[in-house]
């Protein structure tokens, strides 16, 4: 199903316009800083996905504003782009603007990374509100007379979206209607508080019944000091850090500085299938966080924390988590590891009282301007992922997604991308596995601001053999519109019975940018398999504020 994730974020290209008084106050504050020869690449990652709602580890200190364009990277290509909606001094909360992928904990997430420079006019009130990737900060304006200009005291959108697959081959069809709510800031300007609100609810219609389901992603509030380095958390919320814990009803403490950070926290796991209030689940755990000077070229984090899960009161899962990034301006690495400290009963049913398990690591680096190089190992288990649209290529890369990495990319025109990418897997449930993936992308084509997506992956692996392709146009004539098209073939032989498998699938996209706070979503995919033809239609009407 689709839904936020292919949503813009909180400022439409639109809305620049309006903006224009803000930049230029901002350009005064600190002179110089929006020069291009200022500016340089960096990197983060995601540590967490929820709706369409992405958060990376990256903020203020990092060079990343609102407004921003992030591009989340899997293997050296992009696979989605992001729009900061709300930061703060080490975090950002932003929307998915379009993806080709699904966008997982640990992504690699790539930027333009502004100019650090502390100004004492800056105000420190709100400087770590959005932590856990809550509301926005006041912005003043420099000395010298200029009027203040603060940003909303409240952020969010609202939306309505439609779902119809008419049905086929005797089975019936369905609508599904939805309503979305998100709202993040604080009670007032400059008041010590933030909240964050996330509501999706949808009703399905299908053969003359309808039920309907609403869940809450988050629903928190917070209370800070002026400086921001003290804050505790109420609601339902993310772990603040990237973790399988996911989250959590109850409540979290931190305490902090420019270069660190420590929190705990307690709290019930909501239920996994309806995200109903449930008191089965009991989490508790504490993290540690370290990183480098806001001004440093040579940018690194870690973390460190633990994290105890009870099962009615029976220990369920406790394991340890670390994370740890290192970022110059030619390459950026990344590692996460948790280690599950196993209790007695999975002890007796085998499993040693100390294991590695769900280990995520990927690094990349750019050997000359134009030719990069990228690695990676991702062994993590399959976990709930909130993102809202699945095609074949999605469903393909999930299956294929744990094994080791290596691949290249380069670049012979500032357009032009070639990349190459190989992957293997061995054991496990699903068995050995090998991918060699090739795909072209052109950019920037024409007066229509155009871009070519070509891809084609062989798979080798011991439940099947063949070949995947996949090809997409599309098309930015103007501010705040874009049209697209993909189309794509799958086809595979079975490594057992030696019986085929096809599967066919066209789609079309339009994003339209309306009167500044109106964005309109219009898609839809016909998919073709051995089961039948399937047609799926989405629209939805989002008001950005």
């Amino acid at each position: 199903m689709r839904a936020a994730s292919r949503r813009p974020g909180s400022v439409p290209a639109r809305l620049r316009p309006a903006l224009l008084p803000l930049a230029l106050t901002l350009l005064a504050a600190a002179p110089g800083a929006l020069a291009p020869a200022a500016a340089f690449a960096a990197a983060a990652r995601v540590i967490y996905v929820t709706g369409g709602s992405v958060y990376v580890d990256a903020g203020r200190e990092q060079g990343i504003a609102v407004g921003d364009t992030l591009e989340v990277l899997r293997e050296g290509a992009v696979v989605a782009r992001l729009r900061v909606a709300f930061v703060s001094t080490g975090k950002a909360s932003c929307d998915t603007l379009r993806t080709q992928g699904g966008i997982r904990v640990g992504d690699p997430v790539r930027y333009s990374a502004r100019p650090v420079e502390p100004s004492p006019e800056q105000p420190a009130a709100g400087a770590d509100s959005a932590r856990a990737g809550a509301g926005p900060v006041p912005i003043r304006a420099a000395p010298g007379g200029a009027p203040k200009r603060r940003t909303p005291p409240v952020r969010g959108r609202v939306g309505v979206g439609l779902v119809n697959v008419p049905g086929a081959g005797g089975a019936p069809g369905y609508t599904q209607p939805s309503l979305s709510l998100r709202l993040d800031g604080s009670a007032a300007y400059g008041a010590p508080m933030d909240f964050s609100i996330d509501v999706r609810g949808h009703r399905t219609y299908r053969g003359g019944a309808s039920d309907g389901v609403t869940r809450v992603y988050r629903l928190s509030t917070a209370v800070r000091d002026a400086s921001g380095n003290r804050r505790l958390s109420v609601g339902r919320q993310p772990l603040p850090v990237s973790s399988s814990a996911g989250l959590f009803d109850g409540g979290l403490g931190q305490i902090g500085g420019a270069r660190w950070a420590v929190g705990v926290f307690s709290g019930l796991e909501p239920d996994p299938a309806a995200y109903d209030f449930s008191t089965r689940i009991v989490q508790s755990g504490a993290f540690a966080q370290w990183r480098s000077a806001p001004a440093s070229t040579r940018r690194w984090s870690a973390t460190l924390g633990f994290l105890d899960s009870r099962d009615r009161g029976s220990p369920s899962r406790d394991f340890a988590f670390l994370q740890a990034s290192w970022m110059s301006r030619r390459a950026f690495a990344t590692v996460s590891q948790e280690v599950d400290v196993n209790a007695s009963w999975k002890r007796a049913l085998g499993d040693p009282a100390v294991s590695l398990t769900s280990t995520f690591a990927t690094a990349r680096l750019q050997a000359t301007p134009r030719l990069s190089l990228h690695a990676g190992f991702d062994n993590r288990r399959n976990v709930r992922l909130y993102r809202d649209r699945e095609t074949p290529v999605t469903e393909f890369d999930d299956r294929y997604r744990q094994g080791g990495w290596l691949g290249a990319s380069v670049d012979p025109r500032s357009n032009v991308r070639l990349s190459a990418t190989s992957r293997a897997r061995s054991g496990g449930s699903g068995g050995s596995a090998r991918t060699h993936s090739g795909a072209l992308e052109v950019t920037r084509l024409g007066s229509v601001n155009g871009a070519v997506r070509l891809r084609t992956t062989r798979v080798d692996s011991d439940a099947e053999e063949g070949w995947l392709h996949s090809g997409g146009v599309e098309a930015a004539p103007w501010s705040g519109i874009r049209v697209g098209a993909v189309v794509g073939a799958q086809r595979f032989t079975d490594a057992l019975s030696g019986s085929p498998r096809r599967v066919d699938w066209q789609s079309l996209d339009a994003d339209l940018g309306l009167a500044r706070r109106w964005y309109l979503l219009l898609s839809a995919e016909h998919d073709r398999d051995d089961a039948g033809d399937r047609v799926q239609t989405y629209s939805s009407l989002n008001w950005i504020f």
